[in-house]
């Protein structure tokens, strides 16, 4: 008695399945000669959602399934109505042009219009403080190699920029190539781009560093810091930067020095003494590295962990 049932359930979910796709091509059949309906069916979303059903039919075929064979019977000849219409077959003056040239122009006019799509969500008011980024970051480690250049030049070429190479790696000191590219990226994030093209944007930064098949110690320290400091502008909790870079005068010269030198700082209290903080960064490397820039100065710094007292 229940198997009777489901079989009669099932024989008649095909009757559904054909009223169904009656309704979605009913409306499409009377406006096919329209230019506009045509362009608005996405042929290639419409081939790929017909292969499962075009296996799904083989295995129903070879193991004798009636009632799913003629499902995908149904759905696959509902989407080749679909395709014909999307490539404006009976558009006037279309049907000359023959079916496989005109299902050939579909699918270039809409790679095309995904190609200014992507280009226009991912560009362009920040284009060229993405190509400043990703010329600092191929050049962070004072080499540039080809594989590292044609990844940006392929950007580049996209949003109809120039590069000047030259001035990429103009930094003589490792740390100086390190600060200007912290700082490429810290401009990039004051444009207020989305979330998810920052996102994108650490997986090229990875794939860029990666590209010559060698991380060297400056990619890493650079990445890792501009990992912190995307996880920081996409968390909704505010994730800290976690490290701060501490300098501490000894002696009024120093503490006047150090006050022109880090214009609009103001001295803080430490442990009973007045120190000033250089910046707050989020890898404790990248901190080391702006540690040692002031120490070379002459400054003592310091780098102060949240969770630390003091750290040398």
């Amino acid at each position: 008695m229940l198997e009777n049932i489901i079989n009669f359930l099932a024989y008649g979910s095909l009757v559904f399945a054909a009223i169904a796709a009656y309704l979605q091509l009913n409306k499409l059949w009377t406006r096919k000669h329209l230019p506009d309906v045509a362009e608005s069916i996405s042929i290639p979303g419409i081939l790929v959602e017909s292969i499962p059903l075009l296996f799904f039919g083989i295995y129903f075929l070879f193991n004798g399934e009636l009632i799913g064979i003629v499902d995908s019977a149904i759905w696959l000849i509902s989407a080749v109505i679909v395709t014909m219409i999307g490539t404006g077959f009976w558009v006037k003056g279309q049907r000359k042009r023959g079916l496989w040239k005109l299902l050939k122009g579909a699918v270039s006019r809409e790679r095309s219009e995904l190609t200014s799509l992507a280009r226009e969500l991912f560009a362009p008011a920040a284009a060229p403080q993405l190509i400043g980024l990703l010329t600092m970051m191929a050049a962070v480690d004072g080499t540039v190699d080809e594989r590292e250049r044609s990844l940006v030049q392929a950007f580049a070429r996209e949003w109809g920029l120039d590069i000047d190479w030259s001035a990429a790696r103009a930094s003589a000191s490792s740390g100086n190539r390190l600060v200007e590219t912290r700082q490429a990226f810290s401009d990039y994030l004051d444009t207020a781009p989305p979330y998810d093209q920052v996102a994108h944007l650490q997986d090229i930064l990875n794939v860029l560093i990666n590209a010559d098949e060698t991380v060297s110690v400056e990619e890493r320290v650079i990445f890792d810091e501009i990992s912190g400091q995307v996880r920081s502008y996409i968390s909704s909790e505010g994730v800290g930067a976690g490290y701060a870079v501490v300098l501490v005068p000894q002696g009024d010269a120093q503490d006047e020095a150090i006050s022109t030198l880090l214009k609009g700082v103001e001295s803080r209290t430490y442990a009973g003494g007045n120190a000033y903080v250089a910046g707050d960064f989020f890898s404790k490397d990248y901190a080391e590295v702006i540690r040692d820039e002031y120490r070379a100065l002459g400054f003592f710094t310091v780098i102060m962990h949240e969770s630390e007292e003091v750290a040398t």
